[in-house]
């Protein structure tokens, strides 16, 4: 190469090497500092967004099982568990006492609740080549009454039928369906037989109603009277609840006053059938608020970047008459273009999992497109408001010291 005088390079040597120094050493360094800050804004607020998608279809699935009728109702039912095997074997004399006692509607007694397990049992039934599997409930007579429960067709067990306490089955629907027998009406008087040697005929089909976790569809179920019960539900009437828990605990410490008294709602038993649901509800909130501070914290510095990088151009925009709104519109048009991107990213990745989340529930929800619109209203809405604060105060800057930046 050559030298000019006193050995130094040329003027033309100078023009060629100092662009390319300025390339290599500041021009493709702050392009790639750029374009990774702003994928870094787009990958935080996508996964915000995504957050508050998935928490706000987790709160509406556990709404829709909290408030999803169930086929019976499980509203101002107490729940006691009977320790006495005497009252476990005869529970009739503790519930004619229950009876008396004001505020209380109605009295049963199970040896499983609803909400709880069911027992599993082999049978056979009329026309049905071979034996199947079906849910068991253990009951008393009074136990359809008292939950509600309606029946499609056929009748109740009654005292007035000495058999229903050896041969009477009430089957659901769903039973009815598995057995092939057609409508509900058909299945009355049909034979059905179970490996404890109990047999007898069909005298009522129940409607179908949720006794398990609505995450499974219901299930074939056969109730028949047994006789041990673990569990007396006492129906109470609406804003007594006080004056009938302390009846009950009174006449219980008479038959069992050697045992703590304790008791629970039935809807309560449902309720813990979600308390998975209702973690990931909480922890989905949380993460969802990490998420947008992280985000926002993310895009006030590449806000602050922006600003920084354009300082001149924002100076000599004032002069020429530029308004503050202006300025900031210019530099928050391509920073809420990488918040819709995000949106972009963010929606079709959230419906996908949480779809598939769906899945685990045979009773859910539909996804609609309003938690995704809302989802990404508050992402703007929180993007606007942090950038409306570094913007502003870009903008508002004296433009003689903006020109003067180096």
């Amino acid at each position: 190469m050559g030298e000019g005088p006193g050995g130094g390079f040329s003027g033309r040597d100078l023009s060629s090497v100092e662009p390319l120094r300025n390339l290599k050493g500041r021009l493709a360094p702050g392009i790639g500092r750029a374009w990774l800050r702003k994928s870094l804004v787009v990958v935080q607020f996508a996964l915000a967004t995504a957050l508050i998608i998935g928490s706000g279809i987790v709160r509406d699935q556990l709404t829709f099982m909290e408030r999803r009728a169930l086929g019976f109702d499980k509203d101002r039912v107490i729940v006691v568990p009977i320790r006495d095997e005497g009252l476990r074997q005869d529970p009739d004399v503790l519930k004619r006492r229950l009876l008396q006692r004001p505020g209380i509607t109605s009295v049963a007694a199970a040896a499983l609740l609803p909400g709880g397990p069911t027992g599993k049992a082999r049978f056979r039934a009329e026309g049905v080549d071979q034996a199947g599997t079906i849910s068991v409930l253990w009951v008393e007579r009074d136990f359809i009454q008292t939950l509600g429960v309606k029946l499609a067709a056929g009748r109740d067990f009654s005292r007035n039928f000495m058999t229903d306490a050896s041969s009477a089955f009430i089957l659901n629907e769903a039973a009815v369906v598995r057995l092939g027998w057609g409508e509900a009406n058909a299945a009355i008087g049909k034979s059905f037989e179970l490996p404890d040697g109990r047999k007898g005929t069909v005298i009522g089909v129940a409607k179908d109603f949720n006794f398990a976790s609505l995450h499974h569809k219901i299930e074939p179920l056969v109730l028949y009277l047994w006789s041990w019960q673990n569990y007396a539900l006492i129906r109470a009437e609406a804003g007594q609840y006080s004056g009938v828990l302390a009846d009950i605990e009174r006449l219980w410490s008479e038959f069992e006053p050697g045992s703590p008294f304790t008791c629970f709602f039935l809807g309560d038993n449902f309720e813990r059938l979600y308390q998975s649901e209702k973690q990931l509800r909480q922890a989905s909130a949380l993460f969802s608020l990490a998420a947008v501070v992280i985000a926002c914290l993310g895009l006030l510095g590449l806000t602050a970047f922006a600003a920084e990088q354009r300082t001149k151009e924002i100076g000599t925009r004032k002069v020429l008459g530029a308004s503050v709104p202006g300025i900031v519109a210019m530099l928050a048009r391509e920073l809420l273009a990488l918040v819709l991107l995000a949106n972009i990213v963010a929606w079709p990745i959230a419906f996908l999992g949480l779809n598939r989340w769906l899945q685990d529930y045979s009773f859910r929800i539909k996804i609609g497109w309003a938690v995704f619109l809302s989802a990404g209203i508050l992402t703007f809405v929180i993007a606007g408001l942090t950038l409306g604060f570094q913007s502003v105060k870009a903008a508002r800057a004296n433009p003689v010291k903006s020109l003067r930046y180096q």
